[in-house]
């Protein structure tokens, strides 16, 4: 257990360490922090489940790792490429949560998709289309992928929502708030490259983005246990 709980302690120490260096621009201790983040949080996965690991988590993971690693390179450069490979796996994710919610459907009633559900849902729609409205993108590449980046987003937050709602359990409030922090740590990030770059959006964006490798790895864990 010790071990395990090591392994927590390392990420989110090399996690402050990296939105330090962040935010303060200390460039070296950004380029030995960041890379670390993924590989820590990944063996601590590794240590707590009692079963093969997944394939799926370790391909999102190094997807993951790619794009962070060419945002880190070089944001001005990569910056599409690295949005590419980020939106791999939230599109795999997807794909997994909705096989996930239409098992849950079949169990339980449609009357909980209530008045305050369709709401959230509107809103969501209206928060990106908002957002999009905001940003000046003139490349035709660049727009098709801020869309489809965003509107998948937009669905992961959506099914997340309705899986926790069917079903409480733990692992799904852990997607849940792992979706959030997906959510607000790309906003801030696209904020920070195309709007403004401030310290606000980019102490949101990085601190969103360590958490929510945490929750996401949680989620699988969680999940584990179950198979």
């Amino acid at each position: 257990m010790s071990n395990k709980l090591t392994l927590v302690q390392i990420y989110f120490l090399i996690a402050i360490v990296y939105v330090i260096a962040s935010l303060w621009h200390i460039e070296n201790l950004k380029l030995l922090s960041e890379p670390a983040l993924l590989p820590v949080i990944y063996f601590y996965y590794m240590e707590e489940i009692k079963v093969k690991p997944s394939q799926f988590v370790l391909f999102s993971v190094c997807l993951f790792f790619i794009g962070d690693m060419l945002s880190l390179v070089s944001e001005e450069d990569y910056y599409i490429q690295s949005l590419f490979f980020l939106l791999i796996p939230y599109m795999l994710l997807l794909n997994k949560l909705v096989k996930d919610f239409i098992k849950l459907v079949k169990q339980y009633k449609w009357s909980i998709l209530n008045f305050s559900v369709l709401v959230t849902i509107v809103l969501l729609f209206y928060l990106f289309f908002s957002v999009v409205n905001l940003l000046t993108i003139r490349d035709v590449v660049e727009q098709y992928i801020i869309y489809v980046f965003g509107l998948t987003l937009v669905f992961l937050a959506i099914i997340s929502t309705l899986l926790f709602m069917f079903n409480d359990s733990k692992s799904n409030v852990y997607m849940m708030l792992a979706v959030i922090t997906f959510v607000v740590s790309d906003l801030f990030f696209i904020f920070n490259k195309k709007i403004d770059t401030n310290v606000i959006f980019l102490f949101l964006n990085t601190i969103a983005q360590v958490v929510s490798y945490f929750f996401y790895m949680k989620y699988f864990i969680l999940k584990s246990e179950k198979r």
